[in-house]
């Protein structure tokens, strides 16, 4: 029999894979030779990029004219010499190659997942969207992390976008493909994994309590001696329906 005919790996009906490069250390295991991934990368992570089909550049152009990157500081130079396709705020004339990214379609494509919000975070978040807009069917993620404290705090609030937006994508059927250890998904299953020991669950316990001490409220704790513990203070102080008192009174 002769072998079966080939067929194109992307295009209309076929695989579309993207990925989207950050600079946290997972970058290494991106697809760069890999022709069937197009490559969509940060502008300050260009370079590291061993070859790129966008780049996104999307703060205001006073962050990017008027205030120098110490780790790049010919990076304006750089992006008005740039060849390939820059996705901005606004297209700008000095900058031949930047594309104005189309953000009322995408904010508007969006806006109704969230009840009129909207949650764009991190650059990754708008690429995120515009990949899902096009269409695309496995989007993967390489140096896009958002686990690595900054100079201005936690990432806490860039890390849940990243999990917003795989959860679109996941609800949309496309494929997220991450490299093994990816620290931004590396949880375990809550209940399962997290309580699968007593050690793990008082440890736990420990933690809420020391957090909850610092906010001023009361430490929650499992009753010892099989009643339900009285509402601490905190709670009391909140209540304020009879009813529900009177329920608890009734339990306890």
């Amino acid at each position: 029999m002769p072998p079966p005919p080939s067929l194109p790996t992307a295009g209309l009906g076929r695989l579309r894979k993207i990925a989207l490069i950050g600079a946290a250390e997972s970058v290494d295991h991106a697809p760069f030779h890999d022709p069937t991934w197009e490559i969509w990368t940060h502008a300050v992570t260009s370079g590291r990029c061993k070859r790129i089909d966008r780049v996104f550049e999307m703060h205001p152009a006073h962050v990017w004219r008027d205030h120098e990157k110490p780790q790049w500081p010919n990076y304006l130079a750089w992006l008005k010499r740039c060849h390939y396709p820059i996705y901005m705020l606004e297209k700008h004339a000095d900058i031949p190659s930047s594309v104005r990214y189309p953000r009322e379609r995408i904010l508007g494509e969006y806006r109704g997942l969230l009840s009129g919000r909207v949650v764009f975070t991190s650059q990754a978040d708008f690429m995120f969207a515009l990949a899902l807009s096009e269409g695309v069917t496995h989007i993967g993620l390489f140096g896009i992390q958002y686990t690595t404290p900054i100079k201005d705090g936690e990432r806490n609030e860039q890390l849940l976008g990243l999990h917003y937006w795989a959860g679109v994508a996941g609800g949309k059927g496309v494929s997220i493909v991450v490299p093994e250890g990816h620290p931004s998904f590396a949880h375990e299953i809550y209940g399962l994994e997290t309580h699968s020991t007593s050690e793990k669950y008082l440890t736990r316990l420990a933690a809420e309590q020391a957090v909850q001490r610092k906010g001023g409220m009361d430490a929650l704790a499992p009753a010892t001696d099989g009643r339900l513990r009285k509402m601490p203070a905190s709670v009391q102080a909140d209540e304020t329906r009879d009813e529900a008192r009177a329920r608890w009174g009734a339990m306890a």
